[in-house]
C-alpha cells in the first residue's frame, strides 16, 4: 500500500518530512486498550469496504517507540487515475484523553465519596421538567435502581402535606436568587407507605442571560437522625427534671442549722467519713474505735440530725462541707 504524508503527519508519528511516504500509517503498531493491532486492521478494513468510511480513537506508536492517541477519519475515494484510494484525517487526541481518564477517575472517586456519605443525587433539566436520580436515591425511597422516574410535579406530590408549604418556598427563593442553594429537610414517602426525613440540598445553574437551565443536588436520609436528636432531647429533658426535682428537694430539706455548730471533732469526721461511704469497720480502724463505737456515733448523728438515709448524710456533709475529714 502507498502512502502519502503532508509534514504535519510526519512530525506527528516523530519522522522527518517524507519518512512516512510509501508506509502504512495504519500498520504503525495502532492498538487500544481492549483491541490488538490486527483486530483494529480487521475492524477498519471491514468498515471500509462496508461502509466506505471509518472513524475512531487509536493508540499507535511513535518513531521512537512511545504510544500517543490519534482520532483518525478515513474515507474512501474513486479515482480515474488511482483507482480506489483512501484519505484519511489524523488528529493527536493524547491530552483529550489524559483528561477523560482523569475525569473518569474523578468521578469514580466521587461515586465512592457519595456511596460512603449515603447521598442520593438528582438533576433538574429546568427547560424540560426532567429530573434523573441516582441508585442510591431510589433505594433510599424503597425502589429498585432505575424505578424512580418522577418529573418535579411528582417528586412534589411525594412530600408531606406539613412540609410542602416550606419545600415550595424554599425553592422559589433559590430560584428568584434569595439564596446561594437550596437547602430544606421535608418528609418524603416510602415506598411501603411510611414517611422518611430527607435533607435535600442543591444549586440552580443559570445560562448567560440568568435563566435557568438546570438544577443539581444531593438527598441524605436523615431519619435515624432525627430519630436520635429527639431522644437526646427527651433525655435532656429528663435530666433537666431530674435536676429541677433534686434541688427543689434540697431547698425544701431543712437541718437544723445550730446542730452543725454543736458537733464534736469526732462527730465531724465520722459523718464526713460515712458521707464519702466508709463503713463503720473502716472508720473505726481509721480512728481507733470499735465497730460498736461507731455504729452508736452513726444512730446518734442521725437522730440528732433528722437525717434518715445515706443519700441525706451525704447532702447534709456536703452542703456543711464535711465530705474531708480532719
Amino acid at each position: 500500500i502507498s502512502c502519502y504524508t503532508n509534514p504535519a503527519l510526519d512530525e506527528m508519528f516523530g519522522y522527518g518530512p517524507g519518512e512516512l511516504t510509501g508506509k502504512n500509517v495504519m500498520n504503525l503498531n495502532a492498538e487500544t486498550q481492549e483491541e490488538s493491532p490486527l483486530e483494529i486492521s480487521q475492524k477498519i478494513i471491514t468498515c471500509l469496504s462496508e461502509t466506505g468510511c471509518w472513524s475512531g480513537d487509536i493508540q499507535t506508536r511513535r518513531q521512537d517507540g512511545s504510544f500517543f492517541w490519534v482520532n483518525a477519519k478515513i474515507k474512501l475515494y474513486q479515482s480515474s487515475r488511482w483507482g480506489v484510494v483512501s484519505v484519511g484525517i489524523h488528529r493527536d487526541v493524547t491530552e483529550r484523553k489524559k483528561m477523560e481518564e482523569q475525569l473518569k477517575f474523578s468521578k469514580e472517586r466521587l461515586a465512592l465519596a457519595m456511596m460512603g456519605a449515603e447521598l442520593g443525587t438528582w438533576d433538574v433539566d429546568m427547560r424540560t421538567g426532567v429530573v434523573s436520580y441516582d441508585d442510591r436515591y431510589c433505594t433510599m425511597l424503597g425502589y429498585k435502581p432505575g424505578e424512580v422516574n418522577w418529573s418535579l410535579d411528582e417528586w412534589l406530590s411525594q412530600i408531606h402535606p406539613d412540609d410542602l408549604v416550606m419545600v415550595k418556598s424554599a425553592m422559589d427563593n433559590h430560584l428568584l436568587g434569595n439564596t446561594k442553594i437550596y437547602e430544606m429537610e421535608s418528609r418524603l414517602r416510602h415506598r411501603d407507605g411510611h414517611w422518611v426525613w430527607v435533607l435535600a440540598r442543591g444549586k440552580v445553574f443559570r445560562d448567560s442571560t440568568g435563566t435557568p437551565i438546570r438544577a443539581l443536588g444531593t438527598h441524605e436520609d436523615t431519619t435515624q437522625k432525627r430519630i436520635r436528636s429527639e431522644e437526646g432531647v427527651a433525655l435532656l429533658k429528663k435530666v433537666e427534671n431530674l435536676l429541677v426535682e433534686l434541688a427543689s428537694n434540697r431547698n425544701h430539706h431543712k437541718y437544723p442549722v445550730n446542730n452543725v455548730d454543736n458537733l464534736t471533732r469526732r462527730e465531724r469526721q465520722i459523718l464526713g467519713m460515712i458521707a464519702m461511704g466508709a463503713t463503720s469497720a473502716q472508720i473505726g480502724k481509721r480512728l481507733s474505735l470499735s465497730t460498736n463505737t461507731v455504729a452508736s456515733h452513726r444512730r446518734r448523728l442521725m437522730s440528732k440530725l433528722k437525717l434518715h438515709t445515706a443519700a441525706d448524710i451525704a447532702r447534709f456533709a456536703m452542703d456543711h462541707n464535711l465530705l474531708v475529714s480532719e
